[in-house]
Parts: C-alpha cells; sequence; structure tokens
C-alpha cells in the first residue's frame, strides 16, 4: 500500500499538507478538508464518540488521528483540535495495515508537530515547508510505490 498524501488540518484549514503520488482525479484540497471535519463531526454527533480511526472506499482509505494543542491565541485557554491524516490506497489486509504502520506513524507526526510547536503561535505564521520534510522522514519507504522501491534498490 502506498500512502499518497499525509497532513495536518486545523481550524479547517491544512496547516501541512504533503502530496507523493497524484491521482489524475484530484480532490481539491478544500472539499477534502471539509469532508475530514465533517466525517468526525458525523461520528462524534451520531455515535457519541470520537473513536474513529478509518474510512474505507473502493479505491482509497483515509486514516486519521485527532490530537489537542495549545493555541497562543485561544479565547478559551483550552487545548484545540488538530487532525493528522493520510490517504492511501485500499488493498487487502487494511485492518492490519492501519493498526500496525498507518496509525503509529500518524502519532508520530503528531508528537514531532508538538514538540516543534509547545504552543501553537499563529495558524497562519506556520512554517509548513519545514515540517513537511518531517513528515516526509518520518513517513519513509510507506510513500514510495513499487516501482520507485525497486529503481531504487537497482542503483
Amino acid at each position: 500500500m502506498v500512502i499518497r498524501e499525509a497532513g495536518i488540518i486545523f481550524r479547517d484549514n491544512n496547516l501541512v499538507r504533503s502530496i507523493y503520488v497524484q491521482k489524475e482525479i484530484e480532490i481539491y484540497n478544500v472539499y477534502r478538508t471539509d469532508l475530514v471535519n465533517s466525517l468526525l463531526n458525523l461520528v462524534q454527533d451520531v455515535f457519541l464518540t470520537d473513536i474513529i480511526e478509518y474510512l474505507g472506499g473502493k479505491e482509497f482509505v483515509i486514516a486519521f488521528i485527532e490530537d489537542k494543542i495549545f493555541v497562543e491565541d485561544s479565547v478559551s485557554n483550552e487545548p484545540e483540535s488538530l487532525i493528522i491524516y493520510c490517504i492511501f490506497d485500499n488493498k487487502k489486509k487494511v485492518d492490519k495495515y492501519v493498526y500496525k504502520v498507518v496509525l503509529p506513524l500518524l502519532k508520530k507526526i503528531a508528537l514531532e508537530f508538538k514538540a516543534t510547536q509547545k504552543v501553537l503561535k499563529s495558524p497562519n505564521s506556520f512554517q509548513t515547508t519545514d515540517f513537511k520534510a518531517k513528515i516526509d522522514e518520518i513517513l519513509g519507504d510507506e510513500t514510495k510505490t513499487i516501482d520507485q522501491k525497486l529503481r531504487e534498490n537497482l542503483l
């Protein structure tokens, strides 16, 4: 399975977004962010729980975790929601891949992000390029197709 995209959503906006493998049909960034937020809100409202880790479609799966971070400009002085997600190909044994590979990687991304941003000063001033490189490092080979992995091993 190949991770096609990973990112961090904060206050209904993509704070960080890394795209690895694109498909001809690309869902617009705004729609994707809205979709993730809507799904999480729906699950929380209908099922009265916030425990949902992934949703699978015919071709793709989106996995996500929710974490909290303190924000400097917050009115309530309460930590705010931070969604870390990734989109990957739907193949056999997706449950095993989600729980053994994807969710631990997403948790690591959340920990690294919070380590670099103890308190998120201003989401608008956050430097995404530095953290994109960190996400790339954390996800490593999971973002490469089989062809890419083979080419690297042959060189």
